[in-house]
């Protein structure tokens, strides 16, 4: 989740790290019970930025 967090935080800099990691490990929870786990953290990553940008 470092990496996903980092990558947010770049693009989203006003934002503190401690919410974007909070927010990927809500994302990430709620696919990780999914069957194919390959894409994880890109699709962690979409969906944070997605809320960021709410």
């Amino acid at each position: 989740m470092k990496q996903v967090t980092d990558r947010v935080a770049e693009r989203y800099p006003e934002v503190e790290h401690e919410h974007i990691s909070s927010l990927a490990v809500e994302e990430l929870g709620k696919i990780s019970n999914s069957r194919v786990t390959d894409y994880l953290t890109v699709l962690t990553e979409r969906a944070v930025r997605s809320r960021l940008a709410k």
